[in-house]
Parts: C-alpha cells; structure tokens; sequence
C-alpha cells in the first residue's frame, strides 16, 4: 500500500486500491463509507426529500437520472429492493452462504490518483451505474435496520472517472443488451437454498421424473417436465392455491414444520399422481396433453395438498391416496380429441387455455389465469368443469362398467384402515353392508361417504364427494370410482 498525499487530502477522500488504467480504480470501502460517498437513490427519487437538500445531491440526482432506470418507473426494479434487502441481511449476519457483486460507481470529472490511492472530490456523489438496486437495498437497511456488521461489512467498487454522462448512460444500456438474463428455470435448476425446490428435485428423483432446464421439455430427449413447472407442482402440494401467485419466487416453510415427515408424504402422493399421468409424459404423448403444463401441474400439486396431515398446510377437506386415484381416474389429458361423430372436442378448453379450431390446435394458459379453474375440474368430478375434462359427459358414462342393476351394485370404501362394505342402488341410494354403519341407508353416495368419515375420525371435517369416495367392487382385482357409474342428474 503507497503513502497518502497530504495535500491531496484538501481535494478529497482518500480510497485505498489498484489502478487498472487511467479510467479505472478497484476498490472497497465499509458499508458505513458508502453511505457518505453514494448518491442514495432513495433520497433521489424521493420529490420531497431530495426537495430539502443542497445543490450538489440536486445536480447528482439529475445525472443518475440520465443514466440510470428508476425504480419509481421500474416496478421490477422497485419490488426487488426489500427482497435484495432481505438478502443483504442474510449475508452479511452469516445466515446466507451468498455474496454480494461488485458495485460500479460513476463520476463525471478525473478524480486524482497517486501512489495506489484515488482521491474523490469533497461534496462529490459517486452514481451506480451497475449495482444500483444493490445500494438502494442497502442505503434501505443502513437507516431502518442498521445493525454492528453492516457497518463494517466491506463492499467492493470499481471506479469509473473521467467519462460523460452519455459514456455511463451507454453502459447501462450495453449492460442491459448484451447481458443475457438467466431464465426463470434455469436459475432453479442453480438453486440449493429454497426449500420448495429442493424439495421437488428430491421428490422428482423418488418417482421417477427426469427434469427438463428449458421453458420446454425437448421433443426428442427423455425429460417428462420442466423444472420450473414441476416446481409449481411441489409449491402448490405444499402451501395450496397462493402458489399460484408466487410463480418462482422463493418460498419459506411454516415454522415447525417436520420436513421429513412433509417430504415422505409427498411423495407418496406423488407417486399416485405419476402413476395415472405418467403415459401422457412420455413420447409423442407429452405433446399431444395437457399435464406437463405449468398450469395442470399447480392444479394436481392443490390436489396433491388435501393428502397432507399437518393443517397447517392442508386444505381441508384431507383426501386419502384412493381419492386422489379415483378423482385422475377418467381425466382426459390430451388437447384435442374427437367425439363419436368425429367432430373436434378440446375438453381442457377454457379450463387451461383457448382453442384455435381453424388451425386444430391447443394453447395452455398460464398459472394465474387459468390456475383456479384447472384445480375445480380436477377436485370435483361433478362440477360442469370436472365433467368437461372427464371421459364421460354429463354423468353418461362412455366406457363399459357395470350397471346398477335391482339388487345394486357393490361398493367399499377404505378410510383411516378401515374398509368399509356397501351396496349402490340406482339413482344415489347407499347402504352400508357391514361394520358399525352396517344396515344404515343413505339418499346419497355423499352423505353415505360423511357418515363413515364422522364414525372413524369425528375432530376432521366431514365434506366428502361420495360419487369419488367409494369404489366399484368389480372381483377383477381393479378398481373404479363410483363416478364412473352416475346416472345423468344423480345428486351428489
């Protein structure tokens, strides 16, 4: 390290470094210096306050201006500043394993530089031309929430002096051009701090799932989904339906939460939902559905989330493994099918996306559009959505099943390890054959499903859809849902 000027120190504030060339100066100062040499942006963008101070933070105000995108114009950059804040906290209190970049800092006249010491004039603001939402985030934590190590924490800068406003503008706009933003998937696949898609890599190996990086899974590779939609499939089974507003945001586990009680559960689930879905992952079958979509995976991950025993995470009402099954089991996945006049039927329409029949194609919408209609047409068989993506319409089966004759149909229900025995009698009668509900008669399949959950597990709420509650006892070592059966009208 050289010596300090003396008389250099009557033009400015002494910062130790390297020279790089006679443009140039790499340095680093405490947190506590950076707030004194900086413009704060947030005093700049601020009418009122930067009202009240003197002509120089005036006349550097305007010069970041001209170079730099406001946050107050930049609700990106505006809404990133607490987030960036949060972060800061986290690294420098040694609760993150991050860092922070270097912060390129802007002023329009030659600052001195002699013997490995640059000297920035007294009442002169430095302006971050790169590294700007940075300082805004620190400027932020330094006056309301400073604390010890923040001060002291050293932030590195490079110096730019002796260049024009319109030099520095130019910087940020080649920055911005030649700089390639990573994609939202392939940050996550980078990601190993948060918990949610840490999560659903361990969830995905478990079950099988190779996880495309693309926007896309590749036609021609083995990959099923794409990480980011597998993730919104993993949010969505783990906080329920607001997932559909965090998109990749990062996401904190409730407080006292066992994660591997959590992880085990999820798979399990999962494994369920792969086994229905899987053929339509796979081959030129992924092309022709639905289900990798972003969307289709939030509305299975809010399927996937009644399965949960912590209430803390789980909708109510809880569904067991047999209901997930039976609520998959007559989906129709694929885009566009043809009906039995060989007209063109696209049973996701309006549920995950628009149709464009003169070109016979499909387009699925995204998550917050369409999210919230896709998640109803799975959860309720009966509704007008749920019939529209199933195999049968209107409650008239399409397939061969049996059909409730005289004497009924057999049914059972498993529930809390118990298997519960009963007959079906056309339109929605259900009585109970055996165990303690054994001889009690229902007008519906529903009410007959609220009954047996009361019996076997009274502190849960009852709301069952009975018509996916019970199954068919078929003999065939096969199972299907009640659903399947419905005669048109039949109440719930």
């Amino acid at each position: 390290m050289g010596t300090i000027n003396a008389a250099l120190m009557d033009i400015g504030n002494p910062l130790p470094g390297t020279v790089l060339d006679k443009h140039r100066f790499m340095t680093s100062m405490p947190v506590s210096r950076a707030v004194q040499l900086f413009l704060n942006p947030n005093v700049a963008e601020n009418t009122r306050l930067l009202a009240n101070q003197d002509s120089a933070i005036k006349e550097a105000a305007a010069d970041r201006e001209f170079v730099q995108r406001l946050a107050r114009l930049t609700k990106a950059k505006k809404d990133n500043v607490s987030s960036y804040a949060a972060y800061i906290r986290g690294v420098v209190k040694g609760e993150i394993n991050g860092s922070m970049p270097t912060v390129d800092a802007w002023v329009e006249q030659e600052v001195a530089v002699e013997d490995g010491y640059a000297y920035v004039p007294f009442r002169t603001k430095l302006i971050a031309f790169d590294g700007d939402t940075q300082l805004m985030a620190l400027f932020r934590l330094y006056e309301q929430d400073l604390f010890p190590a923040l001060a002291d924490y050293k932030l590195p800068v490079t110096l730019f002096h002796n260049r024009s406003r319109e030099w520095a503008r130019q910087q940020l706009a080649d920055r911005n051009l030649y700089g390639v933003k990573m994609a939202a998937s392939t940050a996550l696949v980078r990601d190993t701090r948060d918990p949610i898609t840490n999560l659903a890599r361990e969830v995905a190996d478990k079950v099988g799932l190779t996880l495309g990086q693309g926007r896309q899974v590749g036609k021609n590779t083995d990959e099923h989904v794409t990480i980011s939609a597998w993730r919104q499939a993993i949010a969505a089974t783990v906080i329920g339906r607001s997932a559909a507003q965090l998109g990749t945001k990062p996401i904190d586990l409730p407080p006292r939460i066992d994660t591997d009680l959590l992880a085990r559960e999820v798979t399990a689930t999962w494994s369920v939902i792969v086994e229905a879905i899987r053929p339509h992952l796979e081959g030129d079958s992924r092309t022709d559905s639905v289900v990798s979509s972003p969307t289709v995976m939030f509305a299975l991950g809010v399927l996937a989330n009644h399965t949960l025993s912590d209430p803390k995470l789980r909708i109510e009402p809880r569904w067991t493994l047999t209901e997930i099954r039976a609520a998959l089991a007559d989906v129709e996945w694929r885009r566009m099918v043809f009906n039995a006049a060989g007209e063109e039927r696209y049973p996701w329409e309006g549920i995950t996306g628009k149709a464009n029949r003169e070109k016979g194609q499909f387009a699925v919408g995204g998550v917050k559009e369409y999210g919230y209609a896709a998640v109803e047409a799975l959860e309720d068989p009966t509704s007008s959505r749920g019939q529209q993506i199933r195999v049968q319409r209107g409650g008239a089966p399409l397939r061969d099943g049996p059909e409730p004759a005289e004497q009924g149909v057999e049914i059972y229900a498993d529930y809390e390890g118990h298997r519960v025995r009963a007959r079906y009698l056309k339109p929605a009668r259900v009585e109970i054959m055996d165990g303690p509900l054994a001889g009690k008669s229902f007008q519906t399949p529903t009410g007959a499903a609220r009954a047996v959950v009361r019996h076997y597990n009274p502190t849960v709420t009852d709301n069952r859809n009975g018509w996916i509650f019970w199954q068919i006892e078929n003999g065939a070592g096969s199972r299907e849902p009640l659903q399947s059966i419905r005669p048109l009208g039949a109440e719930h």
